[in-house]
């Protein structure tokens, strides 16, 4: 195990959690725009003494220093705060959108992994063909596409006309699973409840193929480029040279040797589907963390915004060193970078 590399790694992503954390705080507190004047803005009867008040309330009076000193100390307890506008606990109400969340990325990955795998080994084989040059086209082409266009697209054709999928939403009302995980296609199975089961994959699939499009892109063009490099490997001549079929060169000899860029790939995509789909959740009103902090800008509910970006930053940091420590584990060499 190399724990010096670790040790060193997990010093460095901290001090890049600190300096992150400081920078979101400065930025929301520079922001424009005052929540006190929001919360109170049309009440009638509101003095100078009734702001003051709520200012000191919400410890916005004290300097920013004072402010950071203090949230800090809150966010190492486990308390993120309360939410100005909805009266609750940060932490709780990150937790309940959680599931959501993880469920739209999951969906997403699987995705991603199901269609740029394939393309990426097809295009590879039949490299220069013409399948090659559509397949690497339309990897560009979802690489290019806007994620909120594709979703208007989506909802366009198969809610509006075809009406086969729901736009919005991750369930219906109605066939709401026994909570279990919070992810209510896990739960409609554990439950052996197959008309939610049902109903949580069609609200599902949408948001999943929107979020999961521009990373199945990026995959097909990193394993093809893999793929088309290990194809070129003396090993791979003397297997094709002893008989094996195409099939077999390329699922045992080709695809596992070209797979580890892409393993890395879909590790950082893993982070940033979590944290990239703050926009996909606010266009099919996905009740996730997103769409939580989304609210919470129109709100200027600072607790509510500076703890969802600072934990979608350490979930972010955190993926990225679990992936260092595993390459680290698979190439010696990188330790001693």
């Amino acid at each position: 195990m190399p724990t010096r590399f670790i040790v060193r790694r997990a010093i460095h992503l901290f001090l890049v959690a600190i300096f992150i954390m400081l920078a979101i705080f400065v930025v929301m507190r520079y922001a424009p725009g005052d929540p006190v004047d929001l919360m109170l803005r049309g009440g009638e009867g509101v003095t100078k003494e009734d702001i003051a008040g709520m200012r000191a309330e919400l410890g916005l009076d004290q300097p920013i220093h004072a402010q950071f000193v203090r949230y800090i100390r809150g966010l190492m307890s486990g308390d993120l705060g309360t939410s100005i506008v909805l009266k609750r606990p940060v932490a709780r109400l990150i937790l309940e959108r959680l599931p959501a969340t993880v469920e739209m990325a999951l969906g997403a990955l699987l995705f991603s992994l199901a269609v740029g795998i394939p393309i990426g080994v097809i295009a590879a084989a039949r490299q220069h063909s013409a399948i090659d040059r559509v397949s690497m086209g339309l990897s560009f082409l979802g690489i290019s596409t806007p994620g909120f266009w594709l979703a208007i697209i989506l909802i366009m054709v198969f809610s509006v006309h075809l009406k086969v999928l729901p736009s919005i939403g991750r369930i219906a009302y109605e066939m709401q699973p026994t909570r279990l995980t919070g992810l209510l296609v896990v739960d409609s199975v554990l439950t052996l409840n197959a008309p939610a089961l049902l109903s949580a994959l069609s609200h599902l699939i949408l948001p999943s193929v929107t979020l999961g499009a521009h990373y199945s892109a990026i995959i097909a063009r990193v394993l093809r480029s893999s793929m088309v490099e290990v194809l070129g490997q003396d090993y791979i001549r003397v297997a094709n040279s002893k008989g094996l079929t195409e099939s077999r060169v390329l699922r045992h000899h080709a695809l596992r040797n070209a797979l580890l860029p892409t393993v890395t790939v879909a590790g950082l995509e893993a982070g940033a589907l979590l944290s990239g789909n703050v926009i996909i959740e606010t266009v099919f009103a996905w009740p996730g963390i997103g769409l939580l902090i989304v609210n919470g800008i129109f709100a200027r509910d600072y607790p509510v915004v500076q703890s969802g970006v600072i934990f979608y930053a350490l979930l972010f940091v955190g993926i990225n060193f679990l992936i260092d420590v595993a390459y680290s584990m698979l190439d010696p060499r990188i330790r001693w970078g």
